[in-house]
């Protein structure tokens, strides 16, 4: 005794069809949304690690620069660049002076910690020259009564204020180079982001994929 099953697959292999078609794009909305994430989880973990003087300037360092499409599954998250500030930070080094012999590295030319160098107290607005006396000593003088000085402990810019120019404050020091620390992190969080979410992301969006296939 024989039977016979005969079964109609065009329904079955044009909705196969369809799920083949909607894949690539999950995959690269699974990688994007996966990527924003990891932006988002860099730019929390900032504040821990710097003094955030211009926040939102700062946390758009961290940019996505290249987006996933079902045409081409990559992706990129990096440090602008264009802006020298962050990426110094993820292998850490030493900083040196690009447009002369010292860095001038701030003490009191900030109000605080996490302000802002004011314009009257910036380098090129002090406008330090050198100055000859009658004496013939060369001295290095500015505006605001500051001054250069050079002492074994090394060079100060040096600002004196108050009734008289009594006071005196340090608005620089300057060093031949600083240390950078390796604080950012970029690749650590970035990764254990990947880890945490990409599983989900990914999961998410093929049933996605699935629940669309026509």
């Amino acid at each position: 005794m024989n039977i016979k099953i005969t079964v109609d697959t065009r329904a079955v292999e044009a909705e196969l069809r369809g799920m083949q078609r909607q894949i690539p794009f999950a995959l690269s909305t699974a990688i994007n949304n996966t990527l924003k994430k990891s932006q988002t989880a860099v730019r929390g973990t900032l504040a821990a690690h710097f003094t955030l003087r211009r926040r939102t300037f700062i946390e758009r360092t961290i940019k996505i620069t290249e987006f996933a499409k079902k045409t081409s599954l990559s992706a990129t998250l990096a440090v602008d660049p264009t802006r020298d500030f962050l990426a110094k930070f993820e292998e850490g080094g030493t900083k040196v002076s690009t447009q002369g012999k010292s860095l001038a590295v701030p003490i009191a030319a900030r109000p605080n910690k996490s302000a802002l160098i004011p314009p009257r107290f910036q380098i090129k607005n002090l406008q330090l020259t050198s100055v000859t006396n009658k004496n013939g000593k060369v001295t290095i003088q500015g505006a605001r009564g500051t001054s250069l000085i050079r002492t074994g402990h090394g060079a100060f810019i040096l600002q004196r204020f108050g009734r008289g120019g009594k006071q005196t404050r340090v608005l620089y020091a300057l060093e031949r180079s600083v240390p950078i620390p390796a604080t950012l992190g970029f690749d650590k969080v970035v990764r254990a982001t990947i880890d945490e979410v990409w599983e989900g992301e990914c999961g998410a969006a093929v049933e996605r994929a699935i629940s669309t296939a026509k």
